[in-house]
């Protein structure tokens, strides 16, 4: 035999040699992990293990509701995910130690991930394992001596195992599986799941009725610094239905089916599909009618698939080695090795290298676990008696290696996990025969019936000492089986509990005919495929209680009717109309006795694509452009007068908002939608304005404070046809410029990490309210943005970036001018990586330019309690009415200096020729601003921006909520204009700031270029000389930016900066492009950074050429 093993092995050695020869990326990985570990395993306390996984992975999915596409199939670009562990210290004792009482600690290695480019890039992988892994010793030496200590002050452990086994090495390889492999057909996968999910559209009780249909592959490469080279890969389809019904008394009651495979051969036919929706649909009917079951002690029946569940959650998570080795953990079956845990008929075994039972993919099989260590089959339980526990390499005493079952999800540490479990018993008796004796069981104790647990949707179980020890089961179908020859009968509202031992303990027979349950178990080490098989139970004594529920009323109106849909209307037209029909319905039948009607409701669809492109150092990280819809309705109860908003009550209030509208223009979803969403808003709505009024009643309100109205009357608008800006949404368009920018920071060996990305949003917005008011809004914009990050030579991180806000994508700047931007950014970033610190404290003239200018003002002006926004003091419970807007006290005073006047002219398209982003041709309450509205004049505050909520100074909207992301509308400015009339060429207020600074004893001033944040921190400081000497420095703070600096403005520039951002909405603000600050205070940030510089060397040297 030995003749024919060794040339196989050497066939397969070679095999695997040969793979990992050709994959560019495992050998930049062993070479950089390998030049890191070398020199930290020298250190005086030694890193002694490490590991980096790199995970490749690609999915599509669609979804469906009542035969609507939710969700499209769109193909996602590749992600790649770049995951370090190390351990610091030894086998025997380690960072992953448990740091008892103090909450920290864990059972596996410290483990960091990012997402790094898809496409290969040694550079960046490169830099990312050196500063992971430098991140990782320091983080593990600390955790290492803080371990040491938690040792000495606590009581001796009890287990005394090693942190961390020594297993032999083992090399694996599978060949790369390309996503063409797979043969996946998005556009079947929309229409399968439209036609499976329209089954339960057929039921009026069924509310909410979806398919979801899923396809990912991913692609592990696992290598360790023990010698471990392993590469695999993983696939999983996965569909899904589920449906709910509501019943009389508020009960929710779903119903699931899953399946799960490797491809698609591994799903069910369309057929079968479509029974299993028809079954889930008229069993839903049986459940709304069930009666609703007492708390209950007694025998019962747990189907095989409700069997498969309990052992995994009971059972499973009980003997799981990582977590037994935990002070805190209840160690339920540790001491108990060759005891009997279970009946003798029975015994467990889990098996990760099992890819199918009887035909049916297990989801839990894999070739290696999360540490490296192939797959094993490990006997748990025979014939009752525990025998072994699933093992990580963290051991525990008694079972000091790996079975292979240290499982994490990407990012995670691992840690002992399940795989396939199979429960098998020696004495399978037939479904019948079960029946027959758990209704002999029932009798004998007395009982009027036993319990038939069909099918459950999962569970959850405390294996900790501070909480009791117990399970919580969560059926989805259960029937009373009687004792007296009545029909079994259909019941709900049961929850299954217990405790764990007593439950094993009452385990009396076991059926002949095994079912799978295939799910994602989700744990602390994240979520991972597992797989159960198991007989039917019949267990002599199991405990329920009463499922909570919720306290809702089933929806008010019946469902929406709609007749056919004609073809020539226009996709605008038809969401529009549908929108209109289904909110006048609300309006005109919404109604629930003893309670106000809603006399005002605004119905917002957005209808948007998106879109991402991003590179770093001339990869790709991710391009992908998808579609989605979002809602939102407001609804309010009342009149003008008096509605129920203004007041912070408990029961909610007049917003809503409905994730997932529809993606078809189909009038009968859109209404659907709507129909649920005005539902929910009314009932809070209403129960909000009876607790307002008893409120008011109640206390004692000034008659002028109740004389302002609620909500401002104001006439409808039409707007239906506003101009739509072209984007071309071509992700392979953007792909090389991404790419061509981002390569700009391969020349700067000492920028480690850096992006260029674009991102670009193109949204229709309808509106609707029943006053009239049909809006179509064009909301779209580009978003360019640039980062890099460095370390100093001490060790500090810093980071940079730049921005740019478009209107379409034909604005796109041409590649060599945003490569400049690039090439800016990257020399921005390498002068403050040498620049000092400010370690002085000045106060004294400082001069703002650039982009310093409008995000200082805009920060002073429309951020925080002082803001040029109206805000209404809400009424409280308890009496008070507090908050609101402070300036408004303000008004007709003055809070500038006297030559400062501020203009909002969101109303005003282009301003010298230039357009404007932030130009509102109406606004999301269907208020038009007016072109130029003045705020500030001379100094004195005379307007603030408003909404349709009045307040004392301004009681009617000046048309400023504007639409945006949130689709509802944000209160705020679209374009704002800061003038002064004090002028000067730049060469004066150089001068004027330098005379400034000598009258104050200083021979220098500071020039801020660049804030960060409100404007406090400034991201580019220079002190600056007569002479024109300039020194950049870092880490410093200005104490006094707010709105009253612009009371001590000595001078401005003569030239303006035009500047667009998004907060929320589309802002463009105009200021001019430099201010003298007659005095501002600038000091050390404060902030020391005690961090070492990475003690392994950087990859690329200053003066070493990149690539």
């Amino acid at each position: 035999m030995n003749r024919f093993f060794i040339p196989f092995f050497s066939f397969l050695l070679t095999g695997i040699l040969s793979g990992f020869a050709q994959d560019a990326v495992f050998n930049t990985i062993k070479t950089e992990l390998t030049r890191n570990f070398d020199i930290l395993k020298t250190q005086p306390i030694p890193a002694y293990y490490s590991f980096v996984r790199l995970d490749d992975v690609q999915s599509v999915s669609a979804s469906a509701n009542l035969g609507f596409l939710q969700s499209e199939a769109t193909v996602n670009s590749p992600s790649r995910i770049l995951s370090a562990g190390m351990r610091v210290g030894d086998y025997r004792l380690d960072n992953s130690h448990e740091i008892r009482e103090s909450g920290y600690g864990s059972s596996g290695a410290n483990v960091m991930g990012d997402y790094i480019p898809y496409e290969n890039n040694d550079r960046v992988l490169k830099n990312n394992i050196w500063l992971k892994m430098d991140e990782l010793y320091k983080d593990g030496l600390q955790t290492y001596e803080q371990v040491k200590a938690n040792l000495a002050v606590k009581v001796e452990q009890e287990d005394k195992s090693p942190d961390f086994s020594q297993e032999k090495a083992v090399n694996y390889y599978e060949k790369t599986i390309s996503w063409s492999d797979l043969h996946i057909d998005p556009k079947v996968l929309e229409e399968k799941v439209r036609k499976y999910s329209a089954v339960f559209d057929e039921n009026d009780e069924i509310k909410e009725g979806y398919a979801y249909f899923s396809v990912s592959l991913s692609r592990t490469v696992f290598i360790d610094t023990e010698g471990r080279e392993m590469a695999g890969n993983a696939i999983n389809i996965q569909l899904f239905l589920s449906a709910n019904v509501v019943a009389k008394d508020g009960m929710q009651l779903p119903l699931y089916k899953s399946w799960m495979g490797y491809s698609l051969a591994d799903m069910p036919s369309d057929e079968e599909v479509l029974k299993s929706a028809r079954e889930i649909s008229s069993t839903l009917l049986a459940l709304q009618k069930a009666p609703v079951v007492e708390s209950f002690t007694g025998p019962a029946i747990l189907s095989p698939a409700a069997s498969g569940v309990f052992f995994h959650e009971i059972f499973g998570h009980r003997v799981e080695g990582a977590r037994l080795k935990q002070e805190n953990d209840a160690q339920t079956f540790k001491k108990k090795v060759g005891d009997l845990v279970l009946p003798k008929k029975l015994s467990v075994t889990f098996d990760p290298t099992l890819k199918s039972y009887q035909g049916t993919p297990l989801m839990g099989a894999y070739s290696f676990d999360d540490e490296g260590i192939l797959a094993q089959r490990v006997e748990v339980v025979k014939n009752g008696i525990l025998t072994n526990f699933l093992m990580s390499r963290t051991p525990i005493e008694g079972f000091i290696h790996s079975n292979g079952h240290g499982r994490s999800g990407i990012g995670y540490s691992p840690v002992s996990r399940q795989s396939n479990m199979l429960v098998e018993s020696s004495q399978g008796l037939p479904e019948e025969e079960l029946i027959k004796r758990v209704r002999k069981e029932a009798k004998s104790q007395g009982k009027p019936y036993a319990y038939y647990f069909k099918e459950v949707s999962g569970g959850f179980t405390n294996t900790n000492r501070y909480s009791p020890n117990s399970f919580n089961v969560t059926p989805l179908l259960v029937y009373r089986l009687y004792v007296d020859g009545r029909p079994d009968e259909l019941v709900r509202g049961v929850d299954m509990v217990g405790t764990p031992l007593a439950m094993f303990s009452q385990i009396e027979a076991c059926g002949n005919q095994p079912a799978i349950f295939n799910g994602t178990c989700g744990a602390e080490s994240g979520g991972v495929p597992v797989s159960c098989v198991a007989p039917a139970l019949l267990v002599k004594r199991i405990e329920t209680q009463k499922k909570p529920k919720s306290q809702a009323q089933p929806i008010l109106l019946p469902k929406p009717t709609t007749k056919a849909q004609s073809a020539s209307l226009l996709p605008d037209d038809l969401i529009l109309n549908a929108i209109k029909t289904e909110v006048n319905r609300n309006l005109d039948s919404l109604r629930m006795e003893g309670l106000q009607a809603p006399f005002f409701i605004a119905y917002y669809l957005g209808d948007m694509r998106r879109m991402g492109v991003s590179a770093s150092n001339g990869s790709l990280v991710s391009s992908d452009q998808y579609r989605s819809r979002t809602s939102a309705s407001r609804l309010l109860i009342g009149d003008y007068q008096c509605t129920d908003e203004n007041f912070e009550g408990t029961a909610g209030g007049s917003y809503g908002y409905d994730g997932t509208p529809s993606l078809d223009n189909n009038e009968k979803a859109l209404r659907n939608a709507i129909w649920k969403n005005l539902d929910n808003v009314y009932k809070s709505a209403a129960e909000t304005y009876e607790q307002k009024t008893a409120t008011i009643k109640q206390l004692n309100i000034p008659a002028k404070d109740l004389e302002l109205p609620d909500w401002d009357k104001t006439p409808a608008v039409q707007l239906k046809n506003l101009p739509k800006q072209n984007m071309d949404f071509t992700t392979s368009r953007y792909d090389e410029y991404v790419k061509a920018a981002s390569s700009v920071f391969n020349d700067y060996p000492e920028i480690l990490e850096s992006n260029f990305a674009i991102q670009a949003m193109d949204m229709n917005i309808y509106l609707y309210n029943t006053e009239g008011t049909e809006i179509i809004y064009p909301f779209s914009f580009v978003y360019l943005e640039g980062n890099a990050g460095g370390k100093t030579e001490d060790g500090e991180d810093l980071n940079a970036n730049f921005n740019r806000v478009l209107g379409t994508t034909d604005d796109l700047p041409a590649l060599a001018q945003i490569q400049t931007e690039c090439r800016q950014l990257a020399d921005n970033l390498v002068e403050e990586l040498h620049a000092p610190k400010m370690t002085e404290s000045y106060s004294g003239p400082v001069l703002y330019e650039g982009l310093a200018v409008p995000f200082t003002f805009y920060s002073s002006f429309f951020g925080g309690d002082i803001s040029l926004v109206a805000d209404r003091k809400p009424l409280t419970t308890s009496g008070f009415s507090y908050g609101g807007n402070g300036i408004e006290e303000m008004m007709n005073k003055r809070i500038t200096a006297r030559e400062i006047t501020i203009e909002d002219l969101t109303g005003t398209r282009e301003y010298n020729g230039k357009k404007l982003l932030g130009y509102a041709p109406v606004d999301a309450q269907g208020v038009v601003p007016p072109e130029k509205l003045t705020l500030v004049e001379k100094g004195i505050l005379v307007n603030l921006l408003s909404d349709r909520i009045p307040t004392p100074k301004t009681p009617h909207s000046n048309g400023h909520a504007l639409f945006g992301i949130g689709i509802s509308g944000r209160l705020n400015s679209g374009v704002v204009r800061m003038s002064d009339t004090r002028t000067q060429p730049y060469a004066a207020l150089k001068k004027e700031l330098f005379d400034k600074a000598k009258e104050e004893g200083y021979d220098y001033a500071y020039i801020v270029r660049e804030v960060a944040g409100s404007g406090a921190y400034p991201a580019k400081l220079y002190k600056v000389k007569a002479d024109g000497s300039e020194q950049r420095v870092r880490s410093a703070a200005i104490n006094n930016v707010d709105s009253k600096v612009f009371k001590k403005v000595l001078h401005v520039s003569d030239k303006e900066f035009i500047y667009h951002t998004v907060m929320g909405n589309l802002v463009t603000i105009i200021t001019p492009d430099a201010i003298l600050f007659e005095d501002m205070q600038i000091q050390s940030d404060r902030v020391d950074n005690f961090k070492k510089a990475p003690l392994v060397p950087a990859v690329y040297k200053k003066s070493e050429p990149l690539l």
